[in-house]
């Protein structure tokens, strides 16, 4: 026997049995790769259905943000504003003197008063039948924003914000000034 057919013996006793092996290394890993494939094919579906529930609740979201920005504000902003810190009882409530320079210095009294027919008029037209209801319906006016249709305010809230103040304060002080002039003028 010479020294290339013991070689060749050796690899194909070693060989043999090392490409079994092999083979069926291999055949388990395409097996395992299989299992993986059927595993992730029913993933897709639940991603998809995730992705659509994840835009479901986006939207859901969104339409509860609108809904309070739009109607639940103002019933928001009038169970926070304590409009007897800013006013005193009168019958309709004053604005106290602390906080008229707030009112004078921006010339909102000014503005108020050039404006003062259209915002008895505005009054009269919701027809309140007591004070309180007058109040209400000055205090939605503010609190919404709307009277900036009528009322210029941006020196007034620059103003308030210079000196500290906060959006309840513009709020507040704006809106028992509203009381002290208009309602007297509807509700007699």
């Amino acid at each position: 026997m010479n020294l290339l057919e013991l070689l060749n013996g050796i690899i194909i006793t070693i060989g043999l049995p090392a490409l079994t092996i092999t083979s069926i290394y291999m055949g388990r890993k395409l097996q395992t790769l299989d299992d993986i494939v059927d595993k992730t094919k029913g993933i897709d579906k639940k991603i998809s259905g995730l992705a659509n529930a994840n835009n479901s609740i986006g939207q859901a979201v969104i339409e509860i943000q609108n809904f309070i920005r739009e109607r639940g504000q103002v019933d928001l902003m009038s169970k926070v504003i304590p409009y007897d810190e800013y006013g005193v009882s009168n019958s309709p409530m004053v604005l106290k003197e602390e906080y008229r320079r707030f009112i004078t210095k921006t010339s909102l009294a000014k503005q108020i008063e050039e404006k003062n027919d259209k915002l008895v008029v505005w009054l009269k037209q919701k027809k309140p039948e007591t004070g309180i209801d007058a109040q209400q319906y000055i205090e939605e006016l503010v609190t919404s924003g709307s009277i900036e249709q009528i009322l210029d305010l941006k020196k007034y809230k620059e103003y308030l914000y210079q000196t500290g103040r906060t959006q309840q304060d513009v709020i507040g002080i704006l809106t028992v000034y509203l009381f002290e002039k208009i309602i007297p003028q509807v509700i007699k």
